[in-house]
């Protein structure tokens, strides 16, 4: 996936912000939530000023942008990590043989016993083995 351009994003976030602006006084339409969703968006992506008429916003730089923003409207609990993307994280544990016989482990059925989906923003240092 290739990153947007400096001026892509200037650009989309300009048509962003003519949006929300166009609706701002229509409350059948600020209830909705794609409404809300446009408004974060806006909120967590660029810098407001709309009393300079000239540039009433600017695209935040990268490393202002929280990593739990929303980053994709179709799926506004996805988050990012630097690491992984956007999206989700999965813990998963599983079953497992102790025996050091290695034909004792290759026929033991391993199962898994837990699976917990997290933020990618989340970090995974915390996570504990389960007994």
């Amino acid at each position: 996936m290739k990153k947007p351009s400096a001026k892509t994003l200037s650009s989309v976030s300009s048509d962003l912000f003519d949006l929300v602006q166009q609706f701002k006084d229509q409350p059948e339409v600020t209830k909705m939530n794609s409404y809300k969703l446009l408004e974060r968006v806006l909120n967590e992506q660029c810098h407001l000023n709309p009393s300079d008429s000239k540039n009433p916003l600017s695209v935040k730089p990268p490393k202002e942008i929280p990593s739990d923003s929303l980053q994709n409207p179709s799926d506004p609990d996805a988050t990012y990590s630097g690491h992984k993307g956007q999206g989700y994280q999965v813990q998963i544990m599983e079953s497992y043989c102790k025996d050091k016989d290695e034909k004792t482990k290759e026929t033991t059925l391993n199962l898994i016993t837990h699976a917990e989906v997290q933020p990618a923003h989340e970090s995974d240092a915390h996570i504990q083995p389960r007994n």
